[in-house]
Formats: structure tokens, sequence, C-alpha cells
């Protein structure tokens, strides 16, 4: 896939182009989950919660058993101040894959 050109354009402050080259990958590619992560995550640094929220539900719908979208709605009510959620949500993830390290550093950074 493309996502070290996206990676440059994020590293570049270019996140405009880099969300036209993930949409358009996920137009090519609608059924992977990678690309559709990829957006949740780009969504999610550029604080558009609804986007952003749209795609790791979608992503969850492609593969329930990915945690990437659930730590991915964490993160989100984490930050939109829904401390309950985002902990319920953060606990499961780390009760069914505590093996995962970027769930545990999720854990320990909010």
């Amino acid at each position: 896939m493309h996502f070290s050109r996206v990676d440059l354009m994020l590293r570049q402050d270019r996140s405009d182009r880099a969300l036209d080259l993930l949409q358009s990958l996920r137009q090519d590619h609608p059924t992977d989950p990678a690309v559709v992560e990829q957006l949740g995550w780009l969504c999610l640094r550029r604080h558009d919660w609804p986007s952003a929220k749209g795609y790791f539900r979608d992503l969850y719908k492609m593969d329930g058993a990915a945690p990437y979208a659930l730590l991915g709605l964490a993160s989100i009510y984490f930050d939109e101040g829904s401390y309950a959620e985002a902990e319920r949500t953060f606990r499961s993830l780390l009760r069914d894959n505590d093996h995962e390290p970027r769930i545990r550093a999720n854990l320990a950074l909010r």
C-alpha cells in the first residue's frame, strides 16, 4: 500500500493530502481493514470525531476481533470526555488482548 506516502505527508503537515490519498485507497480497496484503520487514526489525529468513529465502526464490522477498532473508539470516547465508556472499552481490550503493546501503551497514556 501507500502508507509510507501517507506517513511522509503527515510529517510534512499535509494531512489534507494524506486524507485524500487514503480515501482514494478506500475506493480502490473498500474491504481492506488496514486502509479503514489508517483513515480512523488520521481522522482522530485531526480531531474529526464523527468521521473517526465511522471508520472505526466500519473496521469493527469488518473484523470484530480486531482490537484496534475498539482501541480507536475508546480513544475517541476518552477525548470526548466519555470517561466511563472509554474505561469500559479499554478494560475490555486489556482483558482480551493483554499481549498487545499498543493497547497497554494507550492505557498508560490515558
